[in-house]
């Protein structure tokens, strides 16, 4: 449907979310912030199953929620060479995703760097001399590191 040629890499993962607090609350005991479960579907489950096993799960009742999501299961080398617009595209949004995350590790500079190459490539010179925009913009686009 997505008329991806290379989709080797590819694959569906179930990401378990937690919606309500109390589900929040379960899921950790320390203060950090609740992220995303993401769990590799295998090739011999089908998707009905997936999502019947969870709706009838202890996690569904406790308030989380389920969806699939087709990303990226590993990046490789080789996928430099590749220039097919619609796999560059599906790489280039998980990675700013991972990224903006904190999943991948960066120094100081090197977060500016890219926060501005973000901005830069966004927005190109409509910021002008809107302060409110430009912190909002800055917020946006810094790792969570």
């Amino acid at each position: 449907m997505i008329k991806l040629q290379n989709y080797s890499t590819f694959t569906l993962f179930e990401c378990r979310r937690p919606l309500s607090k109390a589900a929040q609350n379960s899921s950790s005991i320390t203060n950090e912030p609740v992220t995303d479960e993401h769990l590799l579907l295998d090739d011999n489950k089908y998707i009905a199953d997936v999502l019947c096993e969870f709706r009838n799960s202890k996690m569904a009742k406790e308030g989380w929620q389920s969806r699939l999501l087709f990303k990226k299961r590993m990046f490789r080398e080789t996928d430099e060479s590749i220039t097919e617009p619609q796999f560059v595209n599906l790489s280039y949004v998980q990675a700013q995703h991972d990224y903006l995350m904190g999943n991948y590790p960066v120094v100081r500079e090197d977060a500016a760097q890219m926060c501005a190459l973000q901005m830069q490539a966004e927005f190109a010179s409509s910021l002008g001399d809107d302060e409110e925009g430009l912190l909002s913009c800055i917020e946006r686009f810094i790792t969570k590191q």
